[in-house]
């Protein structure tokens, strides 16, 4: 039984940094001691006041002495037996007190029995939950075979976390048939040395105070486990909501800078329009010039043919003057006019190739502006990647971890 002791005290120490085997090991416990005492309820006759079932830590404090009767001889053994049932007939009177304690330890036990109910049902989920990490690692390994040197590192101390995990899980199944072993093995003994019970009750007092030591222990590692875990988780949280908050944020830049580019696309689209029947006005407008100009140049030869003409009519032909006058004046205004029309035609080339030249730098401008905003669209395309990445990496964890 102390063998038993040391071996969980040493198991307890361990289990401050390993809470699946610390489970699993007093799930185990919690089970055998309730197992062998009900049996040894079951044992109990009324005509037997003295072997009545003490405190499940009384039959741990007893295993020193039940290993001792394998080695006695068969005729102490008889005599031991004789005594024992001296005794019993002088002990009838505590029979009462005994059977309320036997009340109290079923009470106990049944409690136990829950609680051993309890552990088993979370270390079957720690199971499930080892099992589904332990497919993620196998999936992940598979993926981390065609990364480079950096992810071979990874894999190779992924694969060692499933080797240990592995190794720490036959640890935990080795454990449990021990233990499941080593309760047998109480059994077997505490049917044959019952009528013990009565010499070891001082050292179950003792030894009842320092398991009752040992668990408030436990307990409070637990405690400042469990708030350090609740603490991480919190933080955990908080990052993710904050995290989706930014997410948020950027998904709605990305919008109005998507929205911002498709309204410059419509404007510029418009403006290479604009600007191109501009362009086509300002080439019939330089056609109509050219005709002008070779109309007002025909005209101008017409003129001066008609001059000469005029010069020599008026030499030949004095009665006429006044004729000849009124042509040259007409003629003169016509030229006026010509004259005007190819000036006003000129103006209207100018305006048109300076409006042109101004459209033609709008659109430059409009295009470095979009070209500035689609940079800007892609910084934060790769920012918001690059964030929904390290999301998916703190959710991967989490869910690892919790």
């Amino acid at each position: 039984m102390k063998t038993f002791l040391s071996a969980l005290g040493a198991g307890v120490a361990k289990l401050r940094l390993r809470p699946l085997m610390y489970t699993t090991g007093t799930a185990a416990t919690a089970a055998a001691i309730y197992y062998y005492v009900k049996r040894g309820d079951g044992k109990k006759t009324t005509s037997d006041p003295e072997v009545t079932p003490e405190d499940p830590v009384c039959d741990q404090a007893m295993e020193p002495a039940l290993v001792q009767p394998i080695e006695v001889p068969r005729d102490q053994v008889m005599g031991a037996v004789r005594r024992a049932e001296e005794k019993i007939q002088k002990l009838v009177v505590s029979s009462t007190k005994l059977e309320d304690r036997v009340k109290e330890l079923e009470e106990l036990l049944c409690e136990a029995r829950n609680e051993c109910e309890r552990e088993r049902e979370a270390h079957f989920i720690l199971q499930s939950e080892y099992d589904e990490m332990k497919e993620n690692l196998m999936d992940k390994k598979q993926l981390l075979k065609v990364s480079q040197s950096e992810d071979e590192k990874k894999h190779q101390k992924a694969v060692e976390t499933i080797a240990q995990l592995e190794v720490e899980n036959s640890d935990l199944k080795d454990q449990v048939e021990r233990l499941q072993g080593r309760v047998q093995n109480m059994e077997n003994l505490l049917h044959a040395t019952e009528w013990e019970c009565d010499k070891l009750v001082n050292d179950f007092h003792m030894e009842e105070d320092e398991i009752k030591k040992g668990v408030i222990h436990i307990m409070e590692l637990l405690k400042v486990s469990l708030a350090e875990d609740e603490e991480k988780h919190q933080k955990a949280v908080e990052t993710i909501a904050q995290l989706e908050v930014e997410k948020s944020d950027l998904k709605d830049q990305v919008e109005r800078l998507r929205l911002r580019v498709w309204e410059m696309e419509n404007l510029l689209h418009e403006t290479y329009r604009w600007s191109a029947d501009q362009m086509n006005e300002c080439e019939r407008e330089r056609e109509a010039y050219v005709i002008l100009q070779s109309e007002y140049d025909e005209m101008k030869e017409n003129l001066m043919d008609k001059e000469q003409l005029l010069k020599v009519s008026q030499s030949e032909d004095e009665p006429k003057p006044q004729k000849a006058v009124e042509t040259i004046a007409q003629l003169v205004m016509e030229k006026a006019d010509l004259i005007d029309q190819v000036e006003r035609l000129r103006l209207r080339v100018w305006e048109m190739e300076n409006l042109h030249h101004e459209t033609y730098r709008w659109s430059a401008d409009q295009m470095n502006e979009c070209e500035r905003e689609w940079e800007a669209h892609v910084i934060l395309q790769s920012e918001y990647d690059e964030l929904k990445e390290n999301l998916v990496s703190s959710l991967i964890q989490g869910d690892n971890k919790y």
